[in-house]
């Protein structure tokens, strides 16, 4: 089973995520320009602040969350349908892994495509292979990966999955692995377009100081995805991965023994995670944090001023980018949420 929070937690888990990601975005100067700039943004200034939130909120509760993110260097991309133009598998994938009272995980996963959205056009920058992708999850190949096929190649050998390169980069992830073929619904959970609302960051920083301008939008969004805006906001979005309402189950945590036997998607998430780099295995914040530690890590944020009643961006020094890559965000849960007791 998923962790089951109480609404009053996810409504903090939500807020606390959605402000650190608003928030973090005017940290270190100007709105990030590009998708890269908002994926490094995300994981260099949110996630810390995120995590240190999140454990202020789960101790003293029987449940524990730790969040770790990181940028590897380059993307992998895919091809299908004998068409030899690839596509990115992803710019981002969103990984919740629970460990339960039983011992066993259960895990939930998502792959983001990021796209810049302005609030005239809707977003620019469009990939009809790439959604079709989305929309449909036909049988694709592995065209490239980060530091060269040889890499992945490595891994599967070292996990036996490797017979020959046509059917070792191949995946379906409509193979399960048993006979439970999944909807179409189900599909569609393994991915979302993450939605950037550039204009709205910029023109309502005032009024939406407490929000973010992510929106987790399905492939299938009417009247079309890329003029549309249908979806939580990420920081909702995490919390519902949490809870188990967002995301597609990945049930092989573990390695398949064969190629015959593997969930193609759950051999997807495993793949990818290998590329979290080993100085980067444990948590991005390691240490508990105490909520003296989370207020300092909220000082951090840009601080308002007035002019007069009106409201004033806080002064930013100079923005920086950094190259992109495919970024993971890790969520681990451990335990079971217990009501604390009131004190008389």
């Amino acid at each position: 089973m998923p962790l089951t929070l109480p609404r009053r937690l996810q409504v903090k888990l939500r807020d606390s995520a959605n402000r650190a990601i608003f928030d973090s975005a005017f940290h270190h100067g100007k709105v990030p320009s590009n998708e890269v700039a908002w994926l490094r943004n995300f994981v260099d200034d949110a996630v810390p602040y995120i995590q240190a939130e999140w454990q202020h909120l789960f101790s003293g509760t029987g449940a524990t969350a730790h969040l770790s993110g990181f940028v590897c260097h380059g993307h992998p991309w895919v091809n299908f349908s004998s068409n030899p133009t690839s596509c990115e598998l992803g710019d981002f994938l969103l990984v919740h892994d629970h460990e339960c009272s039983s011992g066993g995980v259960e895990r939930q996963a998502a792959l983001v495509q990021a796209k810049i959205f302005h609030d005239r056009g809707g977003v620019t920058a469009r990939n009809a292979l790439q959604l079709a992708l989305y929309q449909g999850w036909p049988a694709f190949n592995y065209a490239s990966w980060p530091n060269g096929m040889p890499a992945l190649e490595s891994v599967l050998r070292k996990k036996g999955l490797y017979t020959d390169a046509l059917s070792a980069y191949r995946r379906d992830l409509r193979v399960t692995g048993t006979a439970h073929a999944p909807t179409d619904a189900e599909l569609d959970r393994s991915c979302r377009y993450g939605m950037i609302q550039v204009d709205y960051a910029r023109k309502f920083y005032s009024s939406n100081y407490r929000r973010n301008p992510w929106r987790m939008c399905s492939a299938y969004s009417r009247p079309d995805v890329y003029t549309t805006l249908d979806g939580f906001r990420l920081g909702t979005y995490l919390t519902r991965l949490v809870r188990g309402d967002a995301g597609r189950p990945a049930p092989q945590v573990a390695w398949p023994t064969s190629m015959s036997s593997a969930c193609h998607w759950s051999l997807v998430v495993n793949e990818l995670m290998t590329l979290k780099p080993a100085h980067q295995a444990t948590i991005l914040t390691a240490h508990s944090l105490s909520a003296a530690a989370v207020q300092s890590q909220r000082e951090k944020q840009p601080v308002p001023t007035f002019d007069g009643d009106r409201e004033k961006e806080p002064t930013r020094p100079k923005a920086f980018e950094r190259e992109g890559g495919l970024v993971i965000l890790h969520v681990q849960t451990r335990g079971e949420y217990e009501e604390r007791p009131v004190d008389d």
